[in-house]
């Protein structure tokens, strides 16, 4: 008796370990993470975190970048590797999420980026390297 009331105990405990961590999907995480983990897939060049940009309007304001998801999916995956984003500071005002941070691709820059947020995706980007 004590052995089974031991094991449902345990799988008690389990099942509610398992419901407390369960990973943040793109879309769960606040617009700061969201900029973060769209700064962080240009070192991994995993897509997901394109989840956070509206492809029907997004604009980029830099010129050597296409608007919409297909020109940041484009840079993302022609960036050399070992390219990196290493995030120093990250505020949000409102909409807006501004980030300074240092870009090695290829070359060492130093980045400040304006992100603007709708309805919980980033619909306008500018940057200053």
């Amino acid at each position: 008796m004590k052995q089974i009331i031991s094991c449902i105990f345990s799988v008690i405990i389990l099942i509610g370990c398992s419901s407390k961590h369960k990973s943040k999907t793109v879309v769960d995480l606040t617009d700061k993470e969201k900029v973060v983990a769209l700064l962080n897939s240009f070192a991994t060049k995993d897509t997901q975190a394109l989840q956070c940009l509206n492809p029907e309007i997004y604009v980029q304001h830099n010129l050597k970048i296409a608007d919409g998801a297909s020109g940041i999916k484009t840079l993302i995956t022609n960036l050399p590797d070992g390219a990196k984003v290493n995030v120093s500071r990250v505020f949000q005002d409102g909409k807006y999420v501004f980030v300074h941070s240092e870009y090695y691709t290829s070359s060492h820059r130093i980045g400040f980026d304006i992100f603007r947020f709708d309805n919980g995706l980033i619909v306008e980007h500018w940057d200053n390297l």
